[in-house]
């Protein structure tokens, strides 16, 4: 199919399937007690959290713009297999997102957060160590596993900062982790003029790695430093809101 038709027809299709799945969408309350000033400094675990959904979304753009071309021109397949990097990994990371609540309540958020950032780092980092692309699409794959569940979890345990206002906590960490989204691509890009692509594709690596680092922030912007456990204070957000 040309690109007219095909971006018609899923138009059409994702259209009506939107119209029918809104019906079970959460209502829209919103609290207006106790919001405090509009303008307020961000805590440090505001701004690790923000820091972490930077790096997931930094990570997200660059899987979106440029696993392809890694595929094709570094590993030389055809564009099949290369359309199939980001394929993967989307799917990895929406079937992930589905079973996100279960696990969560298995490990807790903050081991969770943790287990996706070394889950990211190491898929991406045998991506580019083993030059196959087989090994790269495994490895894509669990890139997709891991950033599955951290947005999520990031954004709920924004809303839920103490003395800040759910809808400030959370605008000012979609904000930071959407400008890493745009900011990635780029960046890559300009990295890999001076690297390599596979050289520049380390920098998810390195990111991924700093969200394991910064997994606790999911827990002290709560409250609870507890590592997380069945029986965990604060119950894990539903994954399929978001």
């Amino acid at each position: 199919m040309t690109p007219v038709p095909h971006l018609v027809s899923a138009a059409l299709l994702l259209g009506m399937v939107a119209l029918k799945a809104s019906r079970w969408l959460l209502p829209s309350e919103v609290d207006t007690i106790n919001q405090g000033s509009p303008f307020v400094l961000p805590t440090r675990s505001l701004i690790g959290l923000g820091v972490v959904a930077f790096c997931v979304f930094l990570g997200e753009g660059a899987m979106a713009d440029w696993s392809a071309i890694y595929l094709s021109r570094t590993l030389e397949t055809g564009a099949g297999i290369a359309s199939a990097g980001y394929a993967v990994f989307s799917l990895a990371m929406a079937v992930c997102r589905l079973i996100g609540d279960r696990l969560t309540q298995s490990l807790g958020p903050v081991r969770m957060v943790r287990f996706g950032g070394i889950m990211a780092a190491i898929g991406m980092g045998l991506s580019l160590l083993i030059a196959q692309p087989v090994a790269a699409l495994i490895g894509f794959a669990c890139v997709g596993v891991g950033f599955s569940c951290i947005v999520p979890l990031v954004f709920s345990a924004a809303g839920r900062t103490p003395g800040i206002a759910p809808s400030m906590a959370l605008a000012a960490v979609t904000t930071t982790g959407y400008f890493g989204f745009l900011f990635g691509p780029p960046l890559i890009g300009f990295a890999a003029e001076l690297l390599t692509l596979r050289g520049a594709l380390g920098i998810v690596v390195l990111l991924s790695a700093t969200i394991a680092v910064l997994a606790q922030t999911v827990g002290c912007a709560t409250g609870s430093f507890e590592e997380g456990s069945p029986n965990e204070k604060i119950s894990p957000p539903s994954m399929k809101m978001w």
